[in-house]
């Protein structure tokens, strides 16, 4: 009953594995999908074989999962709304995605991505069982996704004078309908001051969707009285496209591109970062100093 779990078949079974109206086995003969109503009245049981088990509640725990895991607020309350509902959570979660083209993609590269694993833990299982060594599971990355999605360019004064408006008032709203009262209004004033740059000082790299719409960008200033160093002025993604690795691809354009101008440093004030992206800058090679975050540009 040795078969090769090739690229086609796998692809039949996820279909199967979905399919929550019907049974679905494997004909080892044939490498087809067929329902259990349609084996033969007398079956050669060496080559029907049980699919991997994928129930509703599978299903639910996926949606879950994806919508614990997104960083995006807006979207994460409105997938949390839905699961919180009861009623028509398949459907009315998709149709939650659907308004988040980029998203929706992100959730369905998600949800192949544990429909393999769970697909790979039966047909290693088999393979154990026919004395053969167990297949290794690749993980799948998100950068091809992230360039697909999105579009990352140099900033532009000329192109993009309004985004620092933009994105002051947007997270200022944020905040105040994060933290009520006098709180939000403080936390949205220190925004405000701390991301008050002229637009035509600073450089660093946007990034918009594939339908043009703003969805961040970092600046920074070079500094007169430190010869060869650059200060972040401004990082900033959209609510709605966070935990996407948006920022993470920003800050890797703008090293890049101060290391080819000949900088010396790039520095980052500590005040202007959360602890997870504290966590992302030292991954990137950035070191604590002080208050800031700081990162030689002239070391590999």
């Amino acid at each position: 009953m040795i078969f090769e779990l090739t690229d086609s078949l796998a692809e039949k079974i996820l279909f199967a594995m979905e399919n929550q109206e019907e049974e679905f086995v494997l004909d080892v003969n044939s490498k087809n999908v067929i329902p259990i109503s349609d084996i033969p009245e007398s079956p050669d049981e060496e080559n029907i074989c049980s699919l991997p088990f994928w129930s509703s509640s599978d299903g639910y725990n996926l949606l879950e999962t994806f919508a614990e895991t997104l960083r995006a607020p807006v979207i994460r309350r409105e997938l949390k709304a839905v699961l919180a509902n009861g009623r028509g959570v398949f459907r009315n979660y998709k149709n939650v995605l659907k308004k988040y083209p980029e998203i929706e993609r992100r959730f369905q590269k998600f949800k192949v991505k544990e429909m393999r694993l769970r697909l790979m833990d039966w047909y290693n299982a088999l393979r154990e069982s026919w004395g053969l060594e167990k297949l290794s599971q690749e993980s799948d990355d998100y950068g091809d996704l992230l360039l697909s999605d999105f579009v990352f360019r140099e900033y532009d004064f000329l192109k993009d004078e309004n985004c620092i408006a933009f994105l002051k008032k947007d997270r200022s709203e944020e905040l105040k309908g994060e933290f009520s009262g006098a709180l939000g209004q403080a936390l949205a004033h220190i925004w405000q001051c701390q991301t008050t740059v002229q637009p035509k000082s600073v450089d660093g790299f946007v990034c918009h969707t594939q339908a043009d719409d703003f969805a961040g960008c970092l600046l920074y200033e070079s500094l007169d009285c430190a010869e060869k160093t650059a200060i972040l002025s401004v990082c900033f993604v959209h609510q709605n496209y966070r935990g996407l690795g948006i920022a993470r691809e920003l800050l890797a354009n703008c090293i890049s591109k101060l290391k080819e101008r000949g900088f010396y440093l790039f520095v980052i004030a500590d005040s202007m970062i959360s602890e997870e992206t504290g966590t992302m800058l030292s991954q990137m090679g950035f070191e604590k100093k002080g208050f800031a975050f700081v990162v030689n540009l002239q070391q590999d």
